[in-house]
């Protein structure tokens, strides 16, 4: 559509209509929906200010994006900072970065993201692999997990579209697992008369330790939940403890206990996004469970399968930490250690039986 109309410098505009900047978007919209030939022409013309200036504060950004990231890096080096002060300091960086800078620098830690992915399966093609990944940690660099982007049995990439889990090997299996962590699943109970007759009608709370599956008329059968019993350190406390509202138990005594400490149950959902044909989902749920379940190292059901809480561990022994004990330099070699005078790295190499088992069972 055209107009031959000339145009006019607006009413509530003054300066030099004369210069005209000239670029690569210049009058590109006047074609097109939604935009406004007038506002592009006034655009175009830097000599046009508006006759009554804005009485707001002019917002200002920061201008060098990785300048407040060096100044982070330096207190933590240099100047004994920790990461908490550091990043910090770094959120509330004045001048704040621009809208543009947040989205440019997710859009790179998008497709690192996606470039390590597709490079670690690559490497895993001929082994069988399950991957476990954790919802609200890795969804907002990898957006293929959030609910509105999986899609069964087909993986995305870096927003690529999704490709068929076969495209990766025939040994892949991919879960997310997501916990109470932002609200995301609720709080859970069950109900005792089930078990209990003489509290039948009653309506008592209690917990029950398992894999569910929920029953959804239409549901593909990939979504489970999974949920642990009562703590070991909760022993002096009942499930009919209340702290908010004065509660009375079975036995018909107080239950109102608000300086108590107490233990919330979490519903933990596992979403088995992509399996191999012939697979039985309800077994891989029951797989992934029963990884939160090492009664060798630890007294209670873990909140995240095995290889998730080691993974979140892993942070206590990558990032740097303040020294517990200060050293004497001036002080020898402790005796026994096998530790020489001098700056070196100490390193291990653990070499047993256990690693051809270890390969043989593929990796998780």
């Amino acid at each position: 559509m055209t107009c031959d109309v000339p145009w006019r410098v607006p009413q509530w505009m003054t300066g030099d209509e004369g210069p005209v900047r000239i670029g690569p978007g210049t009058g590109g919209g006047a074609d097109e929906p939604h935009v406004c030939p007038a506002r592009d022409a006034a655009k175009a013309r830097p000599g046009l200010r508006a006759r009554v200036p804005s009485q707001l504060p002019r917002e200002e950004h920061e201008t060098f994006t990785l300048g407040p990231v060096c100044a982070a890096l330096d207190q933590i080096e240099f100047g004994g900072a920790t990461v908490d002060e550091a990043l910090g300091a770094l959120s509330g960086h004045r001048p704040a970065l621009h809208e543009g800078h947040r989205t440019y620098v997710g859009a790179q830690q998008s497709a690192v993201t996606a470039a390590f992915i597709r490079r670690t399966l690559a490497s895993l093609r001929g082994t069988p692999t399950l991957v476990l990944s954790h919802a609200q940690d890795v969804r907002k660099r990898w957006p293929w997990l959030t609910n509105g982007g999986l899609e069964v049995d087909r993986i995305g990439l870096d927003g690529g579209p999704a490709q068929r889990i076969g495209l990766y090997g025939k040994h892949l299996r991919v879960v997310r697992v997501a916990d109470s962590g932002r609200d995301e699943t609720p709080q859970w109970w069950a109900e005792r008369e089930e078990r209990e007759e003489e509290l039948a009608g009653q309506q008592r709370g209690g917990f029950g330790m398992g894999l569910w599956v929920p029953d959804e008329p239409g549901a593909p059968g990939r979504v489970f939940y999974s949920t642990a019993d009562k703590a070991s350190t909760q022993t002096k406390l009942t499930n009919d403890d209340a702290k908010l509202t004065p509660h009375v138990n079975p036995a018909g005594r107080s239950a109102h206990r608000p300086t108590v400490n107490a233990w919330n149950p979490e519903l933990l959902e596992l979403t088995l996004a992509c399996l191999q044909p012939g697979d039985d989902p309800e077994a891989w749920a029951a797989f992934v469970h029963q990884q939160r379940i090492c009664k060798d190292d630890y007294r209670d059901v873990l909140g995240l399968p095995l290889a998730l809480h080691l993974a979140r561990l892993a942070d206590e022994y990558a990032l740097p930490h303040d020294e517990e004990e200060a050293v004497d330099p001036t002080a020898g070699p402790v005796v026994g250690t096998g530790v020489e005078d001098g700056p070196g790295q100490l390193a291990f190499d653990f070499d047993t039986d256990e690693d051809d088992e270890d390969q043989a069972h593929g990796n998780a």
